[in-house]
């Protein structure tokens, strides 16, 4: 018998059940009609009993015959949003919004409130979609705020023009310039791996000379 079958009352496992003596799984026999009936009941206490068409049997009986064999929990999906979509739903908590399914309560006006320097990029994440890529993103937020979630990794790009690459220079500003690969040695990656939405905050005419950064 399996020693981490014990569960506490109320909880509801789910398992499936060795039989030593027949080599396989267990699977209940429901022949009423035919005096065939057997089947196991696992009591909240961890304790197997079989029942039969004509008799009750408890565990002591055949304390060696079957294994109890838990299942591995599955392991709920939460939403994954983006860095700057998850710091916006921290401080909608913070200020204890109740959001609901009506998704017109992510206002443009608090997106303002919050964004500062990316009012815009929650505006487009939000908003700037076909109708029905806006109702999945909403929905996806009102069930991140409720169930939790993950903050997806955004894929990373370097604009490269003529060998040179570009460089932001403040995290909070546009401020950028274009340097050789031998001096990216001087610079954070941070510097020069930038998301879609800071490229094309920089000039979107740089995207078209985007490339996608190496993982490290």
């Amino acid at each position: 018998m399996n020693k981490g079958s014990k569960y506490k009352s109320g909880q509801r496992p789910t398992f499936r059940i060795w039989d030593n003596e027949k080599n396989d799984w267990f699977e209940p026999t429901y022949e009423g009609w035919d005096g065939k009936i057997e089947e196991l009941l696992l009591s909240p206490t961890g304790d197997l009993a079989m029942r039969t068409f004509t008799d009750f049997k408890c565990e002591s009986v055949f304390p060696e015959r079957f294994e109890i064999v838990l299942d591995e929990p599955q392991k709920v999906k939460v939403p994954e949003l983006p860095s700057k979509i998850a710091k916006y739903l921290e401080w909608a908590k913070e200020e204890q919004f109740d959001f609901t399914e009506d998704y017109n309560m992510i206002s443009w006006e608090d997106l303002r409130k919050f964004g500062g320097d990316d009012t815009e990029y929650l505006q487009m994440w939000f908003f700037d979609n076909d109708q029905k890529e806006n109702e999945r993103r909403h929905i996806l937020f009102l069930q991140a705020y409720t169930d939790g979630y993950e903050v997806e990794e955004e894929q990373l790009y370097q604009v490269i023009i003529n060998g040179d690459y570009l460089i932001k220079l403040f995290d909070n500003r546009n401020d950028h310039k274009f340097v050789g690969k031998e001096d990216l040695v001087i610079w954070l990656p941070s510097g020069y791996q930038l998301t879609e939405a800071e490229i094309k905050a920089i000039d979107e005419r740089y995207w078209p000379f985007a490339v996608p950064a190496e993982k490290v």
